[in-house]
């Protein structure tokens, strides 16, 4: 039990220890959601790569991680001292000043999305099929020590082992924190993540466009039909739905920030590291977004030098990945039998398949995607202003990008298309939804002229009026 809680602290003082830089390096765009959110993240992912490391030396022991971990804090907590400077006062975010009811509307509609995330969890306490056939059998061989390097063998080849390993190295971790394997543990990672994008999209919205859009946000991305099912799945996606949206809401506060400093470069590229380090499409992710924020600095002053402070955030993360695929992984089968599968690009049967697919899926997707672009062709209809766009052209190009890549990946596939699609749009589709949701409030004009979007009603003549003409 003491060992359980210390996991949990040692996390806790990492998010904290966390908070300081974020808060930092964002300044006034920051709030308290997008800053604790962030540093949760960030947490995770360095624990869960700090285990990695320790763990391919000394293995799953307790104590040589602990040690590790107690290091890591200390000079974490010199840095900040040696770095420290008043930080920023906090000022309202852009766009109206809403009434006190919308916090408590908020605050109400993520309680509820809390308790439906935790019954969720609570009927199926061991996950969905990947949960216990991927994800936490790669925790469970990363906790027992006689069967470390099982975690990525190719004799269970369903359980992917070329994965990485984010995700069962944080519930391993706290595995050999406390000595047993309870599955209550992974579920709170699952649910913790689900919940910290929930926090993470109300906050950025909010702060970027003002709390009436905020609002709006936390409604289209429960809007999703399957938001509960995902999050608490106890899958990689949630996770990688989370570092996708913390990178992005990062590089659009940067774009909009009038003073711009590397420090938010760098976070967004430690979280983009993140992803990568999470599944194999966070490496995607984090070179589309590479390969957008090249191309936009073509046009930008400096802009190959805001390129290489992102490319210098990301370093740990891709290093840990590579050396992780060229030291310990087998090949995936995604990398495998290249050369046959190249003829499967001039079939055009593959690419009506997949946006049939592709197609049902976004309707599938529930009244939030409807609603959203219903929303967005209603309210931007006629509304002009540069401003509120900032920032969303780079992010609408990274999703285009991730959605180019994901049906790339189903024409080449060696598995069946169709059961390769039925078993993993949706994730795909989920992955993206929380970026996309920030779009449309990125995307929406100001709350206050909604109302010019509406016929003006005229006021009834009086009978006086009536009686006088």
């Amino acid at each position: 039990m003491t060992g359980s809680l210390l996991g949990w602290v040692f996390l806790g003082v990492f998010a904290a220890l966390f908070t300081l830089p974020v808060r930092r390096a964002c300044g006034t765009a920051a709030n308290r959601g997008t800053v604790w959110s962030i540093a949760a993240g960030l947490a995770v992912a360095t624990t869960s790569l700090a285990f990695f490391c320790t763990g391919l030396v000394f293995g799953p022991a307790p104590v040589p991680h602990a040690t590790v971990e107690a290091v890591l804090l200390g000079l974490g907590a010199w840095a900040c001292w040696r770095a420290r400077t008043p930080t920023p006062s906090s000022r309202p975010g852009a766009g109206p000043r809403a009434p006190g009811v919308l916090p408590i509307g908020a605050l109400a509609i993520g309680a509820v999305a809390g308790l439906a995330l935790v019954r969720a969890a609570l009927a199926r306490p061991h996950g969905g099929w990947d949960a216990w056939g991927v994800w936490n059998l790669k925790a469970r061989f990363l906790f027992r020590e006689e069967a470390w390097q099982g975690a990525f063998s190719s004799v269970h080849p369903w359980s992917c082992p070329d994965y990485p390993l984010l995700l069962p190295g944080s519930v391993a971790r706290l595995w050999t924190w406390a000595g047993h394997d309870a599955s209550w543990m992974a579920a709170a990672v699952g649910v913790g993540f689900a919940l910290a994008t929930l926090v993470l999209l109300h906050a950025v919205a909010s702060r970027t466009r003002g709390a009436w859009l905020g609002l709006l946000a936390l409604v289209l991305y429960l809007g999703h039909a399957e938001a509960w099912l995902h999050g608490a799945s106890q899958y990689a996606d949630a996770p990688l739905a989370f570092f996708m949206l913390a990178t992005l809401s990062l590089l659009v506060h940067h774009d909009r920030a009038e003073t711009r400093t590397p420090s938010l470069l760098l976070l967004a590229g430690g979280l983009a590291g993140a992803a990568a380090w999470t599944k194999n499409e966070g490496i995607l992710f984090a070179a589309v977004v590479l390969a957008v924020r090249g191309a936009c600095a073509l046009r930008a002053t400096g802009g190959w030098r805001h390129v290489a402070w992102l490319g210098a955030g990301m370093a740990p993360g891709l290093a840990t990945v590579a050396a992780f695929r060229v030291g310990l992984a087998p090949a995936g089968v995604h990398l495998s039998d290249a050369g046959s599968r190249m003829g499967k690009l001039l079939d055009p049967e593959r690419y009506l398949v997949i946006a049939r697919a592709l197609g049902s899926e976004l309707l599938w997707v529930g009244p939030g995607l409807l609603l959203a672009i219903a929303v967005w062709l209603l309210l931007s209809r006629g509304q002009e202003g540069v401003s509120r766009k900032r920032g969303a052209i780079p992010l609408a190009l990274v999703l285009a990008g991730m959605l180019a890549g994901y049906l790339a990946t189903y024409v080449v596939t060696p598995l069946d298309l169709r059961w390769h699609l039925h078993n993993s749009l949706d994730r795909l589709v989920f992955q993206l939804w929380p970026s996309a949701v920030l779009l449309v409030t990125l995307l929406a004009p100001d709350p206050s002229t909604w109302v010019e979007t509406l016929p003006r009603l005229r006021a009834p003549r009086s009978p006086v009026g009536r009686q006088r003409a």
